[in-house]
Formats: C-alpha cells, sequence, structure tokens
C-alpha cells in the first residue's frame, strides 16, 4: 500500500486493527495463557518437605532451589556455578548462623559477571529454608566434602572445574515442576524463572508495603539479582506481589492505615497463587512413603555380610543388587501364592509381548507380579495394616535369601531351566563346575546348527551339558561366529554396490537391449552360495527384476 499510496477499505482498516490488539501478548505470560508465577519461599520449603528423603539426588535438589528464591539466579547462572567458587565460610556477629559467600560468574548477557552472593545458615541443623545446610549436605553426599573445614579444602584443577550443580537449564525445571506436581501443585504453574520472581515477591511481603520498605526491597534485591533498580524488569514482579496480597477496598478507606491492607489470609499459598493444592496426590506420597519404609525395614533383615568383592564400592554395589533382588523375589513369591492375585499377574504377562520369548519370559513375569504384588501392599498400608506384620509376612517367604544362604546367582532362572545337565555337573575343590573338552562331534553338530540358525539356548538344549555362554565361546574360538559376520557384510556390501552400478548404468542398458539379452541371471539362491551357506536366508526384491553380470567375490 505505501508503494501505489492507496487508502485502505475502512472495514479492512478496522479488521487489521483488531487483528493486531488480539495479536499483542503480555512478555511475562508464556504463549498457551500460563504466565511464570513467582515462586515464594514458602513454596521452596513445602516443595522440599514433600519430597522423598531416600530420593539422592534431594540435597542437590533442595540447595539448587533455595539458592535460585535466596538470590533471583537465573538458570543460566546457577548452571554454570563451580565447586572452586564456593568462597569462605565466616561466623556471624549473632553467633550462631554462618555466612557463605558464592560467585556467580555467568548471567544473562553478561558470561564474565564476576558477582558475589551472602548466604546465611546453619551448617548441621536441618531446616526446608535454610540454603546453607542444604549446600552442606549436597556436598558431603556428591563431593566428599563439608563447610565444616572449608579452610583445608585442596582441589586439583580437575575439581575446581567440577558444576555444583550438574543439570541442564531444562533439567532445571523439570525437576523443579516434577517435585513441585509432588506437593500438590499444578504442573505447569512453576519454570525455574519463577525463583527469580519469587525472589522479588518474597522480599516485597517481608518489607511491608509501606514506602520505606518497598525502596529498601527495590534498592537491595536490584544489587543482589543484577537488576537496575525501578526497571520494568523489576517492578513487574512488585506487581505480582502487590495485587496478590493487598486488599483495595482498604486503599480508599482512611479508617485503615498502610500496615493494615495486606491481609495475613492471602499470604497463603493457595490464597497467593489462586490455585487449589492436589490433596489426594500428597496424600500418594505419603502412602508412597510407607511403602518404602516397608521395603526399607524388609532389607534390613537381610544379610549380606559374606559378599565381599575387591572395593569397597563393588562390595557395596553387589550388596544393594543382592537386596534389591531379594526384594522383587519376595513381592514375586507374596503373589504366587496368592491364586487371586497370580491370576490377576497372569492376565497382564500372558498377554506382554517378551513372554512369548524364552529369554525375556522369566524377567516379564517377576516384573508384572511385582507391580501386582506393591499394589496390593498399598491396600493394606491404606488399610492400616501394621507394617512389622507385612515384613515378617514377605521374610518368610524368602527365608534362604534373607539368612544370605543363597548362593548369588551368576547365570538367571532361564538358563538353568533350558540346562539342567550344564548346572549338575561335577564341581572342583573350588567349588566351580568341571571343564569338559570338545569333542569332534559337538564341533560338527554346532556347525550345522550354525546353519540352521539355531540360537545359543537352542544350541545349549541340544548338546547336553553345555551352557549357551559355552556354545558361543567355542564358535568364536572355531572363528567361525567371526566369518559368519564377515560373510554377511560382504554380501550387504556387494549388494549396495551392485544396484548402484545397475541404477548408474541404467541409460547404457537401455541404449544397448541386444547385448543386456545375453547376459547370465543371477538368482537369489546363487548369490547367496556365492557368500557361503552360513548367511539368513532372506529374499531381496530388488535382485528378483534386474539382469546384472556375474560377480566373482
Amino acid at each position: 500500500m505505501d508503494m501505489t499510496h492507496e487508502k485502505l477499505d475502512p472495514k479492512v482498516e478496522d479488521e487489521i486493527s483488531k487483528v493486531l490488539k488480539e495479536g499483542r501478548v503480555d512478555k511475562n505470560v508464556k504463549p498457551d495463557g500460563k504466565g511464570k508465577e513467582p515462586c515464594l519461599l514458602m513454596d521452596v520449603e513445602r516443595i522440599i518437605a514433600f519430597t522423598d528423603d531416600l530420593l539422592p539426588t534431594k540435597a542437590m535438589e533442595a540447595s539448587l532451589w533455595l539458592v535460585a528464591v535466596s538470590t533471583g539466579a537465573r538458570a543460566i547462572t546457577a548452571s554454570n556455578v563451580l565447586l572452586s567458587d564456593i568462597g569462605s565460610v565466616i561466623l556471624s556477629d549473632n553467633g550462631t548462623t554462618y555466612l557463605l559467600k558464592i560467585k556467580f560468574r555467568v548471567t544473562k548477557g553478561d558470561p564474565y559477571w564476576n558477582h558475589d552472593v551472602t548466604l546465611e545458615g546453619m551448617l548441621d541443623e536441618k531446616s526446608n529454608t535454610d540454603p546453607v545446610y542444604w549446600i552442606n549436605q549436597h556436598l558431603q553426599t556428591s563431593f566428599g566434602l563439608s563447610l565444616n573445614n572449608r579452610s583445608k579444602w585442596i582441589l586439583s584443577e580437575t575439581e575446581k572445574k567440577l558444576k555444583l550443580w550438574d543439570l541442564s537449564k531444562d533439567n532445571m525445571t523439570q525437576y523443579l515442576r516434577r517435585r513441585a506436581q509432588n506437593a500438590g501443585y499444578p504442573h505447569d504453574l512453576f519454570s525455574f524463572h519463577s525463583f527469580r520472581g519469587g525472589f522479588m515477591s518474597s522480599t516485597m511481603i517481608s518489607m511491608g508495603i509501606n514506602a520505606h520498605g518497598r525502596d529498601s526491597a527495590i534498592m537491595y534485591t536490584a544489587a543482589v539479582a543484577g537488576w537496575i533498580p525501578n526497571s520494568k524488569a523489576q517492578l513487574r514482579y512488585c506487581k505480582n506481589a502487590v495485587t496478590s496480597t493487598v486488599v483495595s477496598t482498604r486503599l480508599a478507606d482512611p479508617e485503615h492505615s498502610q500496615s493494615e491492607v495486606v491481609d495475613k489470609a492471602l499470604l497463603g499459598i493457595e490464597a497467593f497463587h489462586n490455585i487449589n493444592l492436589n490433596e489426594d496426590f500428597t496424600k500418594e506420597i505419603d502412602i508412597r512413603k510407607a511403602i518404602h519404609s516397608v521395603r526399607d525395614a524388609f532389607k534390613e533383615k537381610i544379610k549380606v555380610d559374606e559378599i565381599k568383592e575387591k572395593t569397597e564400592s563393588e562390595t557395596k554395589r553387589k550388596r544393594e543388587d543382592y537386596k534389591r533382588r531379594t526384594w522383587k523375589n519376595a513381592v514375586s513369591a507374596y503373589v504366587k501364592k496368592n491364586e487371586e492375585m497370580e491370576k490377576e499377574a497372569s492376565e497382564i504377562y500372558t498377554k506382554h509381548k517378551n513372554y512369548k520369548s524364552l529369554r525375556t519370559r522369566f524377567a516379564t513375569v517377576l516384573n508384572v507380579r511385582v507391580k501386582v504384588g506393591i499394589k496390593h501392599l498399598i491396600e493394606r498400608v491404606k488399610n492400616e495394616d501394621k507394617i512389622e506384620t507385612i515384613v515378617d509376612e514377605l521374610t518368610g517367604l524368602v527365608g534362604d535369601e534373607i539368612e544370605g544362604k543363597k548362593e548369588m546367582r551368576k547365570h538367571n532362572k532361564k538358563a538353568k531351566f533350558n540346562c539342567p545337565e550344564a548346572f549338575a555337573r561335577e564341581k572342583d575343590e573350588k567349588g566351580q563346575r568341571k571343564r569338559i573338552k570338545w569333542t569332534e562331534e559337538e564341533d560338527e553338530k554346532l556347525k550345522e546348527m550354525v546353519q540352521k540358525h539355531y540360537s545359543f539356548i537352542e544350541m545349549a538344549k541340544e548338546l547336553k551339558g553345555r551352557f549357551p555362554n559355552d556354545c558361543r565361546d567355542r564358535l568364536r574360538n572355531l572363528k567361525i561366529l567371526e566369518n559368519w559376520k564377515i560373510e554377511n557384510a560382504t554380501f550387504k556390501k556387494m549388494k549396495k554396490r551392485r544396484v548402484f552400478e545397475i541404477l548408474k548404468d541404467d541409460d547404457d542398458s537401455d541404449n544397448n537391449d541386444d547385448e543386456n539379452d545375453d547376459d547370465e541371471f543371477i538368482d537369489d539362491d546363487e548369490l547367496r552360495n556365492s557368500c557361503k551357506p552360513t548367511l539368513k536366508r532372506r529374499k531381496i526384491d530388488e535382485f528378483n527384476d534386474l539382469d546384472v553380470e556375474d560377480y566373482d567375490l
């Protein structure tokens, strides 16, 4: 229109103006209509309280949430804090709390920010609002360090570059939403940037609504979080705190002072965010914690002192694996002895796709039984059955494993079921099964089964006294397995090359029909026979209608 200098129809102008007005979106609101609700300190306290203590990452998450809501740190700032950025630990003037200095290296638009913040708290007294305590717990569990002896730290160059919170920006938001949902909040209420708004809103609420408190809050938060004082980016968070807590009718009423315009009833979680917490979901979390307590009480009765490995970490891992497997076996036996539960489980695992295969049948049945068993145990917990009664019942089902008398299985049950003769072999003085030399007849039988595409389990069934791994190792020693792989790769490579050559010379073949009529046709069987009969018998449709030249391998 600017090129022609023509005027628009008034109706068209009205429609365009309406569209432009509807298209204006507030920068603080996401396209789906859900804004970045500020996450206050009281919200973080509730989220940490509802996070399971058995969660290995609880200390890391709690320290991250509290530092963010106490400093207004962005996700890019938190994700770039290194272990070497933890500064000195100083006893405060009151003589009870400690001051911890942390350096923020990066912020939005400034990779060399190098901004220092100070946190206050206790080192050893647990509190869901204390960032210093949770940082200390995180350092102990993840790095083996403690703030109690910060001055004695000796970090290598590699350790100095380790990230304090090794999470990406997206993972931080996903972790927060998951934990917030466990605490009863809507799933999409918060993002990690909500801590920045929560820092400003929490400060405004604590400082008060009077002019002096408001000015102090704006000045101090701007210095800590990196805002320009009284900028739009900062004041929009002030707006959230004011509109959510101020009673507008009291502003015009002369009987109320400025300190009375904020009602304490509006400072609650549901009133501030205008939401209803999902109490049913929190009850489910409590029930889940009760099941965890049943599992932990059961594992404590398992004796694993005889399980020892070369290193402590390997010994610990083996013992935990044994406890976990014993717990699953106990729940599976609990389901198996009850006809109704076993019938419910069988209806599920018999329809599962992995039930048809012998290799995955046992694991499928076990996992389904465990899920069904835990569901029934949850019902018993809801009916207020005692945890001790449930644990005693489960331990009675796997007595040998509880006492540590049952040997840790190196071979699974399906191998024992398929190869009973191999498990029945005589043992030597060390308790290991005696080795048996391979005969020529067994080698010939192995070669025949390879050509018929037997699995290793099927080979072990035919060869009495052999394990599936024995058959695999013997084929490898005879170099049959390697030859099969090489030949199969050769065939695939040859097929691709011949198809490419035929397509490339397609035009030439059209012009020389008479010459191509005399070419010899190579069918699928002849092609495979040239690559030895150990390959899979698969049809190749591309070669059925193609006239190709003889190809020497």
